[in-house]
């Protein structure tokens, strides 16, 4: 017991000691530097002190997870109001892409309807509705400036859509085909018939007025304009009898009328010219002559051949 207190026995190092530790610390110094004498120990090393570094990168590799994936409430809430808004620009041009897919798309079935009417004709756009929503009235932008005339046929891609009613400087207003006060003249394509169709207040049904019993007509007759009124030229599109109904109180029969032209959602027109008319050489839009050296003389009309 007294040789292994002597062992184990607490005390200052000696000098010679230390001088002993200082000198194999630089042999080893030396040997690590300068050759590969302690190479493998040190892969040895290595090996051993390599889970002592996993288990103490373990708080650091925690911490670092816990910032990048445990966000707070407030964090959570401002990232997906910014997601939101980003969602409702995206929508937004997306919904302008498809307004002007839909506009290039109109355009062309209106510039399409123009080739099928031998008159000149201008284009015009829709730019409001007059507060009176009992009458069927639009406000267009063409006008006196344009050598817009009252009664000018107005039309759509579809067909026969309304006259001018009144005339401003630079606007004017027109009446639908629907309206209670408009009538005009139609001619049945399958059997040469003739009636005048007139507005009823609703946007989807024109009436025939004073139909005979005997008159040739019948459920997917086409009409269009008879020109007898001098208003429309004859063979515009007007619409389809969707229904012929005997009424006993009448003498007449009831026929209902689709009409061709889109009265609620056109918002490009066509102001028809005859041939009395001439369109102001000073108008503001493009015009498309009827032929190369009209459209020299008349650059803002637009005129179509069939």
């Amino acid at each position: 017991m007294a040789s292994q207190k002597h062992i184990f026995r607490r005390g200052p190092v000696s000098f010679s000691g230390l001088i002993l530790f200082i000198l194999i610390g630089l042999v080893l110094i030396f040997l690590s530097t300068f050759t590969n004498v302690l190479q493998p120990a040190k892969a040895v090393f290595v090996d051993l002190v390599s889970p002592i570094y996993h288990i103490t990168d373990v708080a650091s590799n925690l911490s670092d997870w816990g910032e990048e994936t445990l966000m707070t409430r407030e964090e959570l809430l401002a990232e997906r109001e910014r997601l939101e808004d980003e969602n409702l620009i995206l929508q937004r041009h997306s919904l302008q892409l498809a307004s002007l897919k839909a506009e290039n798309v109109r355009m062309r079935q209106l510039l399409g309807a123009s080739e099928l009417v031998e008159e000149r004709v201008l284009i015009a756009e829709l730019v409001g509705t007059p507060p009176d929503t009992e009458t069927h009235r639009l406000i267009i932008d063409r006008g006196r400036l344009d050598n817009v005339q009252e009664g000018q046929p107005v039309i759509d891609a579809g067909g026969v859509f309304g006259q001018v009613r009144i005339v401003g400087e630079e606007n004017s207003e027109i009446i639908l085909i629907s309206d209670r006060e408009h009538a005009i003249p139609v001619e049945v394509l399958r059997s040469s018939a003739r009636a005048i169709a007139a507005g009823t207040g609703d946007y989807n049904e024109l009436r025939l007025r004073n139909v005979a019993p005997t008159m040739d007509i019948q459920v997917g007759d086409e009409l269009v304009s008879s020109g007898l009124a001098e208003k429309f030229p004859r063979g515009y599109p007007l619409g389809t009898v969707v229904s012929v109904e005997v009424d006993s109180s009448s003498p007449f029969l009831q026929v209902i009328v689709e009409p061709s032209a889109g009265l609620q959602t056109s918002n490009q027109l066509l102001l028809v010219f005859s041939e009395r008319q001439q369109i102001n050489s000073s108008a503001r839009s493009p015009e498309i002559a009827s032929d190369a050296e009209e459209s020299g003389n008349s650059a803002e009309s637009i005129s179509a051949e069939e």
